[in-house]
């Protein structure tokens, strides 16, 4: 599984492309996609602060846009929504 980007990068990608021409499913036990999912909430959630810091710093020096920077909820939740799509979740 991708720890970073997407999960349908072009590695994961060709591989559910066989699984699904092979009649294979490929599925996760839904502990591990609550492990993915808050791993993923644990790094965008120290990225994303080092980022507004970062941001809030620079922006006492020089005039700055508006910057946008999502929630680590909502970049988890699209996390789950994306390994859901593209595995089976088995309930435990």
């Amino acid at each position: 599984m991708p720890r970073q980007g997407r999960v349908r990068n072009a590695i994961m990608s060709a591989v559910l492309r066989v699984a699904e021409a092979k009649g294979v499913e490929v599925c996760l036990v839904e502990t591990v996609l609550h492990e993915a999912t808050n791993a993923r909430r644990d790094k965008v959630s120290d990225t994303l602060s080092a980022l507004g810091d970062a941001y809030g710093r620079a922006s006492k020096l020089v005039d700055l846009d508006p910057l946008y920077l999502p929630s680590a909820d909502e970049t988890a939740a699209e996390w789950r929504a994306e390994l859901s799509e593209a595995f089976q979740v088995i309930p435990v």
